[in-house]
């Protein structure tokens, strides 16, 4: 057979496939959900009023505290820091002795 009748008879399924052999859906999965809520929200509210710029600076400026707080408690979990354990070990420890044998 040809190339041009194997690709004729690809499926719309095969072809969805081999686009998003890629794609690893555990580091991916929650940008995927974000972009199917913004989907589904932007097709049930009137006007796709969700998706509006006005709506999505209302959003930000209102839940900025939070998006502070969030992108932190980020840096110290992935950071190549001290380990958060060693750290509030030491201070549970300071004053009360050295029974762990770790230096300050």
């Amino acid at each position: 057979m040809s190339n041009a009748t194997d690709t004729a008879t690809t499926s719309f399924a095969d072809k969805v496939k081999d686009r998003f052999k890629g794609v690893n859906l555990r580091q991916n999965g929650i940008f995927l959900a974000l972009i199917g809520l913004m989907v589904f929200f932007a097709i049930t509210t009137p006007n796709s009023a969700s998706i509006t710029p006005s709506n999505i600076s209302n959003l930000v400026v209102q839940n900025g505290y939070v998006l502070v707080l969030a992108i932190g408690m980020v840096m110290v979990i992935i950071g190549p820091h001290r380990p958060v354990r060693g750290f509030s070990r030491r201070i549970y420890w300071r004053g009360r002795g050295n029974p762990g044998g770790e230096t300050a």
